[in-house]
């Protein structure tokens, strides 16, 4: 048969089963029918959906729906398409020209066959598309009228694009995070003021019975009463007065002067008779003569003593007084003590020393590792106090600490290593982020 120019019919709209007319010839098993559900085609099945008839014609025939996808699709978009298998079944009988033409007709057939399976994998429309002239790093689009593609957005716009998205849901969510903080600090303020409010009630004229959103009164809660001057609070069944008057309360600026009773503050005390003289010198005969049980006195530095005879002495006679300050001295003169200052670590195996002053050997000492640059979890200022031996898992090391008459000292044969607050294992120090402090005290 002869056949002309194939051209694709516009769809039908679904509505009852039919028929539907197939405009063009076709051949047995040739006709596809597809209904558009939400914009995407969907297939229909030969026997189960449509039947066609004639199932051959040379020139027009019809599809008709079944009932149920009539039904189904009632409304749709329905589109009839042809897709005829390429298949080549001219055989050579006479000759070299017909083997020729045979094989030719092979290959034309075989090349359709490719083409059919390589247009599968491209987009393709319904109508026939004008061609463009595409420019280099543009994105290809339809066209508005839908007849063909223009150029498109280059990839530089639609990466700016996707940027200003992504900043732009970036900005959204924070300002989510900021709105939910809000609110969340909102609702803290506002359970904080209410919890205020249900127990500071204010100023009122007469007790009142609830509190100030009119639910019941809780025990603590607070109010000043403007009649009788004073502050009162709930007990759980009345209320009862806080404090005095603002006019009978202490007043700071004038130093306890306002006491009612010195006398009597002093017994509530627990003074009683005594500690209600106060002398500010008891160093003359007649000054300790005046002297009763009970009474506060200042001894000056004469009365100080330093030497254990001279102090014991003192106490015998109950003269010895001494200050604060005199203490710390006694202390310090008593007691001497030796710190060094930061002192660079050498772990050239030389021994490290420090002369303590202390006239003996100390009683106490120690060599401790002072952090001077943060390292191994260690803050500046941190120390570590060093031993002879310090080792864990079988990681030794070993540095001697002596001391005495003279000076306490240290050798190092190796970078010191101590136990790591970050890892919890022996680690070797950086020495220049440490330094050594030396300490003795003699007794």
């Amino acid at each position: 048969m002869t056949l002309d120019v194939f051209v694709q019919t516009d769809p039908y709209v679904v509505a009852g089963v039919g028929p539907y007319q197939i405009s063009s010839p076709y051949i047995e098993g040739a006709i596809r029918v597809h209904a558009v559900v939400d914009g995407v085609p969907l297939q229909l099945t030969e026997g189960d959906d449509f039947t066609v008839t004639p199932a051959s014609s040379a020139s027009t025939g019809n599809i008709v729906l079944s009932t149920a996808a009539a039904a189904t699709h009632a409304g749709r978009d329905l589109w009839i398409d042809r897709e005829t298998v390429a298949t080549q079944g001219w055989e050579a009988r006479y000759g070299d020209r017909e083997v020729g033409m045979e094989a030719q007709l092979d290959r034309l057939t075989m090349a359709v066959q490719e083409l059919r399976e390589q247009l599968r994998a491209t987009i393709r429309g319904r109508a026939a598309l004008a061609a463009y002239d595409p420019e280099p790093n543009r994105v290809p689009i339809i066209r508005a009228d839908g007849l063909g593609l223009e150029n498109g957005p280059s990839a530089e716009q639609i990466a700016g694009a996707a940027q200003s998205a992504s900043d732009a849901a970036s900005a959204a969510s924070n300002a989510a995070t900021s709105a939910l903080a809000a609110q969340t600090a909102q609702a803290m303020t506002e359970a904080v003021l209410d919890s205020f409010d249900d127990r500071y009630l204010g100023a009122k004229a007469s007790e009142p019975a609830l509190d100030n959103d009119g639910n019941a009164l809780i025990a603590g809660a607070l109010y000043y009463d403007t009649t009788q001057a004073l502050m009162k609070i709930w007990d759980g069944d009345s209320w009862a007065a806080l404090s005095a008057g603002i006019e009978l309360a202490l007043r700071k600026s004038l130093n306890l002067s306002d006491l009612q009773s010195v006398d009597t503050a002093l017994t509530n005390l627990g003074f009683g008779a005594f500690g209600k003289t106060f002398r500010a010198l008891a160093d003359a005969a007649a000054g300790r003569a005046a002297l009763v049980l009970g009474d506060l006195a200042v001894l000056n530095a004469l009365n100080f003593y330093k030497d254990d005879a001279a102090w014991l002495a003192a106490e015998d006679n109950g003269q010895a007084t001494i200050s604060p300050v005199q203490l710390m001295t006694v202390t310090a003169a008593r007691f001497p003590a030796y710190q060094s200052l930061n002192t660079a670590i050498d772990v050239a195996g030389a021994a490290q020393t420090w002369a303590h002053g202390l006239g003996a050997v100390p009683n106490q000492w120690s060599i401790s590792l002072r952090c001077i640059t943060a390292e191994l979890g260690y803050s500046i200022g941190d120390e570590v106090t060093m031993s002879p031996n310090m080792s864990t898992s079988g990681d030794t090391s070993l540095h001697p600490i002596w001391v005495n008459a003279t000076h306490i000292g240290v050798d190092f044969f190796s970078t010191p290593k101590i136990v790591s607050r970050t890892t919890n294992s022996m680690t070797a120090i950086t020495v220049a982020n440490w330094a050594l402090v030396a300490r003795a005290t003699a007794r």
